[in-house]
């Protein structure tokens, strides 16, 4: 049996990643929709890690893997992706899966935060633009505006 698997993103705001002994990575300090400051004023993130995981059909590999970082509208980073072969992924039966999964770890370090923002990730493919759900951080002296709160569930 055959089931169609389309292409998504997900992403995984966290502190740090960090790889362990035999291929396994920890995930320190995950966010899940947000993240609130404590303090107030201004917030400068000494490191915040994006696991980005990008999943095609396995007849349709990336051919263009073009990832763009907002902060709101703002683009503050860009990177594009080399394409390579897809690693194959394997069902729990052990049969190969119709699907391929690539794996993109983004560092950032002493992002700045003057006011409340939505981060997100896009993915531009040779076919389409992908896009993931969007990490509100929150500045205590301001709280959650509506229009942010909309931004991060779309």
């Amino acid at each position: 049996m055959s089931y169609f698997c389309p292409r998504f993103i997900h992403t995984l705001y966290c502190d740090d990643v960090r790889q362990e002994v035999g291929g396994k990575m920890t995930f320190v300090g995950a966010y899940q929709s947000q993240m609130l400051a404590e303090q107030p004023g201004e917030l400068t993130l000494p490191k915040l890690c994006i696991v980005l995981t990008a999943q095609t059909p396995h007849e349709q590999p990336f051919q263009k893997m073009l990832i763009k970082l907002f902060r709101d509208d703002e683009i503050l980073q860009q990177m594009d992706v080399p394409v390579m072969e897809q690693l194959p992924v394997n069902v729990s039966d052990g049969r190969p899966a119709n699907f391929d999964v690539r794996g993109i770890i983004i560092t950032l370090q002493g992002l700045k935060f003057e006011k409340s923002a939505v981060l997100r990730i896009q993915v531009e493919t040779e076919a389409e633009v992908l896009s993931a759900p969007g990490f509100q951080v929150t500045l205590k002296n301001e709280g959650a505006t509506q229009a942010s709160q909309d931004q991060v569930i779309s």
